[in-house]
Protein backbone atom coordinates (compact mmCIF):
# COMPACT_ATOMS: atom_id res chain seq x y z
CA UNK A 1 0.00 0.00 0.00
CA UNK A 2 1.63 3.14 -1.02
CA UNK A 3 0.99 6.10 1.03
CA UNK A 4 -0.37 9.27 -0.75
CA UNK A 5 1.60 12.50 -0.12
CA UNK A 6 0.51 14.22 3.32
CA UNK A 7 -1.81 11.12 3.98
CA UNK A 8 -1.35 9.08 7.00
CA UNK A 9 -2.58 5.12 6.67
CA UNK A 10 -3.35 2.92 10.02
CA UNK A 11 -5.81 -0.19 9.36
CA UNK A 12 -6.17 -3.51 12.27
CA UNK A 13 -7.58 -6.77 11.86
CA UNK A 14 -8.72 -9.15 14.87
CA UNK A 15 -9.50 -13.14 15.05
CA UNK A 16 -9.73 -15.46 18.17
CA UNK A 17 -9.63 -19.23 18.45
CA UNK A 18 -10.83 -21.28 21.07
CA UNK A 19 -9.65 -24.99 21.17
CA UNK A 20 -12.25 -27.30 20.09
CA UNK A 21 -13.20 -30.58 22.04
CA UNK A 22 -14.14 -32.38 19.27
CA UNK A 23 -15.36 -35.52 21.32
CA UNK A 24 -18.11 -33.50 21.65
CA UNK A 25 -19.30 -32.72 18.40
CA UNK A 26 -21.29 -34.79 15.92
CA UNK A 27 -20.09 -37.13 13.63
CA UNK A 28 -21.09 -34.97 10.70
CA UNK A 29 -19.53 -31.64 12.05
CA UNK A 30 -16.48 -33.41 13.33
CA UNK A 31 -16.16 -34.75 9.34
CA UNK A 32 -16.50 -31.06 7.97
CA UNK A 33 -14.23 -29.85 10.54
CA UNK A 34 -11.57 -32.52 9.79
CA UNK A 35 -12.42 -31.74 5.76
CA UNK A 36 -11.64 -27.97 6.22
CA UNK A 37 -8.36 -28.78 8.26
CA UNK A 38 -6.59 -31.10 5.50
CA UNK A 39 -7.78 -28.76 2.79
CA UNK A 40 -6.37 -26.10 4.28
CA UNK A 41 -3.22 -28.26 5.23
CA UNK A 42 -3.02 -29.05 1.35
CA UNK A 43 -3.32 -25.71 0.24
CA UNK A 44 -0.52 -24.77 2.83
CA UNK A 45 1.98 -28.04 1.39
CA UNK A 46 1.23 -26.85 -2.27
CA UNK A 47 2.03 -23.31 -1.80
CA UNK A 48 5.56 -22.39 -3.90
CA UNK A 49 7.69 -18.92 -4.41
CA UNK A 50 8.51 -15.99 -2.14
CA UNK A 51 7.09 -16.43 1.45
CA UNK A 52 7.48 -19.16 3.99
CA UNK A 53 9.36 -22.15 5.00
CA UNK A 54 7.27 -24.97 6.60
CA UNK A 55 7.45 -23.60 9.55
CA UNK A 56 5.97 -20.23 8.65
CA UNK A 57 9.68 -18.37 9.05
CA UNK A 58 10.69 -15.78 6.35
CA UNK A 59 13.81 -16.90 4.87
CA UNK A 60 16.98 -14.55 5.68
CA UNK A 61 17.81 -13.94 1.79
CA UNK A 62 14.08 -11.86 1.72
CA UNK A 63 14.42 -9.87 4.78
CA UNK A 64 17.10 -6.88 3.09
CA UNK A 65 13.98 -4.78 2.88
CA UNK A 66 12.26 -5.27 5.82
CA UNK A 67 13.75 -4.10 9.72
CA UNK A 68 12.22 -4.86 13.24
CA UNK A 69 12.00 -2.05 15.94
CA UNK A 70 12.05 -3.74 19.86
CA UNK A 71 11.17 -0.18 20.88
CA UNK A 72 7.84 -0.01 18.80
CA UNK A 73 6.98 -3.92 20.05
CA UNK A 74 7.63 -3.23 23.91
CA UNK A 75 5.57 0.33 23.43
CA UNK A 76 2.67 -1.32 22.26
CA UNK A 77 2.97 -3.78 25.12
CA UNK A 78 3.10 -1.86 27.70
CA UNK A 79 0.30 0.30 26.49
CA UNK A 80 -1.51 -3.16 26.05
CA UNK A 81 -0.95 -3.98 29.68
CA UNK A 82 -1.78 -0.66 30.83
CA UNK A 83 -5.05 -0.51 29.34
CA UNK A 84 -6.08 -4.16 31.01
CA UNK A 85 -4.59 -2.09 34.00
CA UNK A 86 -7.52 0.44 33.83
CA UNK A 87 -10.00 -1.88 33.75
CA UNK A 88 -9.27 -4.07 36.35
CA UNK A 89 -7.35 -6.89 34.78
CA UNK A 90 -4.58 -8.81 35.18
CA UNK A 91 -1.18 -7.62 33.15
CA UNK A 92 0.08 -10.22 30.87
CA UNK A 93 3.34 -11.76 30.77
CA UNK A 94 6.06 -12.69 27.68
CA UNK A 95 6.79 -16.37 26.47
CA UNK A 96 9.87 -17.04 23.96
CA UNK A 97 7.16 -19.05 21.35
CA UNK A 98 4.76 -15.99 20.95
CA UNK A 99 7.77 -13.79 20.48
CA UNK A 100 8.69 -15.57 17.94
CA UNK A 101 5.42 -16.35 16.52
CA UNK A 102 4.75 -12.56 16.28
CA UNK A 103 8.07 -11.52 15.00
CA UNK A 104 7.37 -13.61 11.91
CA UNK A 105 4.15 -12.62 11.24
CA UNK A 106 4.93 -9.41 11.37
CA UNK A 107 8.17 -10.22 9.39
CA UNK A 108 6.07 -12.02 6.79
CA UNK A 109 3.38 -9.40 5.91
CA UNK A 110 6.01 -6.51 5.12
CA UNK A 111 8.06 -9.06 3.40
CA UNK A 112 5.24 -10.03 1.35
CA UNK A 113 3.22 -7.23 1.60
CA UNK A 114 0.26 -8.37 2.50
CA UNK A 115 -2.27 -7.52 5.22
CA UNK A 116 -4.12 -10.31 6.64
CA UNK A 117 -4.16 -13.07 9.38
CA UNK A 118 -3.37 -16.05 6.62
CA UNK A 119 -0.22 -15.82 4.97
CA UNK A 120 -0.58 -15.79 0.40
CA UNK A 121 0.85 -19.72 1.34
CA UNK A 122 -2.02 -20.33 3.96
CA UNK A 123 -0.03 -19.75 7.03
CA UNK A 124 -1.22 -18.74 10.10
CA UNK A 125 -0.38 -17.82 13.59
CA UNK A 126 -2.39 -21.16 14.78
CA UNK A 127 -0.56 -22.58 12.48
CA UNK A 128 2.52 -21.90 13.21
CA UNK A 129 2.27 -22.07 17.25
CA UNK A 130 0.65 -26.35 15.88
CA UNK A 131 3.93 -26.57 14.19
CA UNK A 132 5.74 -26.36 17.03
CA UNK A 133 3.57 -28.36 19.47
CA UNK A 134 2.51 -25.03 21.45
CA UNK A 135 -0.30 -26.45 23.92
CA UNK A 136 -3.22 -23.23 24.34
CA UNK A 137 -6.83 -23.17 25.26
CA UNK A 138 -7.54 -20.00 23.64
CA UNK A 139 -5.24 -17.85 21.03
CA UNK A 140 -6.21 -14.15 20.04
CA UNK A 141 -4.10 -12.14 17.01
CA UNK A 142 -4.59 -8.18 16.43
CA UNK A 143 -2.93 -6.86 13.81
CA UNK A 144 -2.07 -3.54 12.67
CA UNK A 145 0.01 -1.54 9.97
CA UNK A 146 0.61 2.44 9.60
CA UNK A 147 3.15 4.85 7.75
CA UNK A 148 3.04 7.16 11.48
CA UNK A 149 5.76 8.75 12.29
CA UNK A 150 8.34 6.91 14.82
CA UNK A 151 7.16 8.71 17.97
CA UNK A 152 3.13 7.68 16.80
CA UNK A 153 3.34 4.04 15.43
CA UNK A 154 3.17 1.90 18.56
CA UNK A 155 0.27 4.49 19.72
CA UNK A 156 -1.54 4.61 16.40
CA UNK A 157 -1.99 0.63 15.89
CA UNK A 158 -3.11 0.63 20.20
CA UNK A 159 -5.49 3.66 19.43
CA UNK A 160 -6.94 1.55 16.63
CA UNK A 161 -7.05 -1.58 18.78
CA UNK A 162 -8.97 0.00 21.49
CA UNK A 163 -11.36 1.96 18.83
CA UNK A 164 -12.52 -1.71 17.52
CA UNK A 165 -14.83 -3.80 19.74
CA UNK A 166 -13.11 -7.18 18.63
CA UNK A 167 -9.71 -5.85 19.07
CA UNK A 168 -9.84 -4.29 22.13
CA UNK A 169 -12.37 -7.70 23.19
CA UNK A 170 -8.80 -9.49 22.54
CA UNK A 171 -6.55 -6.78 24.60
CA UNK A 172 -9.44 -7.02 28.30
CA UNK A 173 -10.02 -11.05 27.94
CA UNK A 174 -9.26 -11.97 31.41
CA UNK A 175 -8.70 -15.69 29.93
CA UNK A 176 -5.44 -14.91 28.51
CA UNK A 177 -1.73 -14.90 30.34
CA UNK A 178 0.88 -14.33 27.48
CA UNK A 179 1.13 -11.85 24.86
CA UNK A 180 3.81 -11.22 22.52
CA UNK A 181 4.42 -8.40 19.74
CA UNK A 182 6.14 -8.14 16.59
CA UNK A 183 7.18 -5.26 14.50
CA UNK A 184 8.22 -5.05 11.25
CA UNK A 185 8.63 -2.26 8.61
CA UNK A 186 8.92 -2.12 5.14
CA UNK A 187 9.54 1.25 3.22
CA UNK A 188 7.51 3.69 5.60
CA UNK A 189 5.07 0.64 6.45
CA UNK A 190 5.02 -0.63 10.00
CA UNK A 191 3.39 -4.00 10.22
CA UNK A 192 2.40 -5.10 14.24
CA UNK A 193 1.24 -8.48 15.63
CA UNK A 194 -0.33 -8.66 19.08
CA UNK A 195 0.09 -13.22 19.64
CA UNK A 196 -2.72 -13.22 23.01
CA UNK A 197 -3.12 -16.83 24.54
CA UNK A 198 -4.60 -18.41 27.42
Amino acid sequence: MERLRGVFISETSSIQVVKTDYSRMSKRAFLATLSALAAGALISACADGKGTDDLGFVPEEELSEVSTNSEFANELFDLTNQARRENGILALTFDEVLTQVARQRSLDMATNDYFSHTSPEGVTAFTMLGSRNYSYRIVGENIARNNYPDDKTAGTAHEGFMNSQSHKANILNSGYKFLDIGHARSGDMNYFTQLFVG
